[in-house]
């Protein structure tokens, strides 16, 4: 059963439908890139890890070793993992690791080099702090390598990534897509909650041109795979509220179809 909104869902924008969305959404997109790319490139998943200084909580119940030892009834020691180190001093590291957003990379095949990057926001990505801070440096390391970037943005809420000048135009949803011979040029796709999604030209190295991505074909196929026609209550209001135009239309548009 498809969405009942012509393109994004607004109803999938945050918890706890947006988690599965996005990575079934990156399924999507991967297995239409794959099926479109030349044969000099693949498509491969990855996942952001982020590095984070935990609280002082998180900190102590992290400190268990991997390993223990255990004496038997005959006095002998057995390993049950790891055993901490003798030593005249120990410390806890201020930094743990925790994985993000998956993302897509498009290589050049039996090559190490990415050309372009794929990123879907979420909510973390958007909210000032670790998270963003960190994005935004993945961000600039992606320009300053050659690679192209491919930013999708499909949450109305939160803090919008630097868009440069001229701002473009306030909207729900954009992509930005900056290829690497254009830096620091980019181009913007913005479009409004009562839009389809766009098909984007996903750049390939120059010589190569471009390949089409139906983004509306990746979100259709990702809404079907999951829960949401049973789960999402369409009666209420989202979560992230429309503008108030929005807001009735979405109810006009709601109450012309058969929802839960």
């Amino acid at each position: 059963m498809p969405s009942p909104f012509p393109g994004m869902d607004p109803y999938l924008e945050a918890g706890p439908f947006w988690p599965p969305l996005h990575s079934t959404f990156i399924t999507g997109m991967q297995g239409e890139l794959k099926a479109r790319v030349p044969p000099q490139y693949s498509v491969w998943p990855g996942q952001h890890v982020w590095i984070h200084e935990p609280d002082a909580q998180t900190r102590l119940k992290s400190f268990q070793p991997d390993v223990t030892l255990s004496k038997k009834a005959n006095g002998a020691v057995s390993a049950c993992g790891l055993a901490l180190l003798a030593a005249p001093a120990k410390t806890l590291l201020p930094a743990v690791a925790r994985k993000g957003n998956r993302y897509l990379h498009i290589k050049e095949v039996r090559s190490e080099r990415v050309v372009t990057a794929i990123e879907l926001l979420s909510p973390a990505n958007k909210k000032p702090g670790a998270d963003y801070e960190s994005y935004l440096s993945k961000r600039n390391e992606y320009f300053a390598t050659g690679t192209n970037l491919v930013e999708i943005d499909l949450l109305r809420d939160g803090k919008r990534m630097p868009m440069g000048r001229p701002r473009p135009p306030k909207t729900d949803y954009y992509v930005l897509i900056c290829r690497a011979i254009d830096f620091p040029g980019a181009a913007i796709w913005p479009w409004s909650v009562r839009e389809r999604l766009p098909d984007l030209p996903i750049p390939l190295n120059p010589e190569d041109g471009f390949v089409n991505l139906p983004l509306q074909t990746c979100f259709d196929w990702a809404y079907d795979l999951g829960p949401y026609d049973k789960e999402v209550d369409y009666r209420r209001p989202p979560k992230i509220r429309l503008k108030e135009a929005d807001a009735a239309w979405a109810k006009k548009l709601l109450a012309a179809q058969v929802v839960r």
